[in-house]
């Protein structure tokens, strides 16, 4: 029974981490997208590649960032970042069909689509970014946690099982002698 108690109590503080690692993921995409909508939406008014390029450039500091587009309002590619530095040459047209915006279990990516809205005006839409972020650090990282929880339920099981194995012979040696 504390085998049981103990690897249900793991599968659910596993579940409980992959919410919270996918949580916390959601909120630095928005942070991210939201500080690069501010800082990209005067240079696509303005149509400088150069200062949205600048803008781009400054996620190399952010490891888990794969890839960021940047669309005009028109949906035509108006600039790219990518961590690998393999940026596609040509220009395509966005397709919100093209782009599953959102986290999925199994993938190794996440994916956010946001629309840019032209400075004050908040109605007129500017263009949109496409944010991906590389998960498989987050997944290894989760991986050992749940690994590791998983050790300390069966070492406690093996811990128990022993301690009460020496309880009940110490009370069943006396009733039989």
């Amino acid at each position: 029974m504390t085998g049981i108690t103990g690897m249900a109590v793991a599968a659910f503080l596993s579940i409980l981490l992959y919410l919270s690692m996918e949580n916390s993921y959601e909120r630095k995409m928005d942070t991210i997208t939201a500080l690069l909508a501010d800082n990209i939406s005067p240079a696509l008014l303005f149509g400088d590649t150069k200062a949205a390029r600048e803008a781009l450039a400054t996620l190399r500091t952010v490891p888990e960032v794969q890839r960021v587009e940047v669309f005009d309002r028109n949906g035509n590619t108006f600039s790219q970042y990518a961590k690998s530095g393999e940026l596609s040459i040509s220009s395509h047209v966005f397709d919100y069909a093209s782009y599953q915006s959102g986290f999925h279990f199994f993938s190794m990516e996440f994916t956010q689509v946001v629309p840019i809205n032209a400075g004050a005006n908040i109605s007129e839409h500017a263009g949109t970014i496409v944010l991906q972020m590389n998960m498989q650090p987050a997944y290894q990282q989760l991986g050992f946690e749940i690994g590791a929880l998983f050790l300390l339920s069966i070492l406690s099981f093996l811990l128990n099982s022993k301690l009460l194995n020496l309880f009940q012979r110490s009370i069943t040696r006396p009733l039989i002698d």
